[in-house]
């Protein structure tokens, strides 16, 4: 008698548990809409982010991003500095490629995609470029913020 009553509250419990993570059609429609505040009225222009003070190795990051009908159709993230674009730093790409296994000829152009693709600043980032993803994030994120509130002058940011 003992164990019919144990095995009946087991079921009970496994039936809700499974009940309760599975998804209603209401939950559904919701992962189409924006993931954040930030995309949810974007007004339509081009805003953009800079980091305020160089980082310990004298690099800053600016991004740009385009937002048309509503949605960001266009993203940009550059690290530079003083002595130019890291992108086109050919010299350090290939250092960084073989310390980190990217560089920023290849992650900068990942983060960018990330962004239009997720209509967000909540994007997962490149692997090997940790630090570079989260600065892309939090300018991403004062740039949206902007594009929110139709601010289009450049947004100076802090990145610790």
């Amino acid at each position: 008698m003992k164990r019919k009553i144990l095995v009946g509250l087991c079921a009970s419990l496994l039936t809700l548990s499974l009940v309760g993570c599975s998804s209603t059609p209401k939950e559904e429609a919701k992962a189409d809409t924006p993931k954040t505040e930030e995309a949810a009225g974007m007004k339509d222009g081009v805003y953009e982010a800079e980091t305020k003070d160089a980082d310990e190795n004298g690099g800053k990051a600016r991004v740009s991003v385009k937002v048309e009908s509503g949605k960001i159709t266009e993203a940009k993230y550059n690290e530079f500095t003083d002595d130019g674009d890291k992108r086109a730093n050919e010299g350090y790409n290939k250092m960084m490629k073989e310390k980190s296994g990217t560089n920023p000829s290849e992650y900068e152009p990942a983060i960018e995609k990330q962004i239009v693709d997720a209509q967000s600043a909540e994007i997962d980032g490149v692997t090997g470029a940790t630090h570079s993803s989260a600065k892309a994030k939090t300018l991403f994120g004062a740039a949206l913020k902007n594009a929110n509130e139709g601010k289009t002058e450049k947004e100076v940011v802090e990145v610790k």
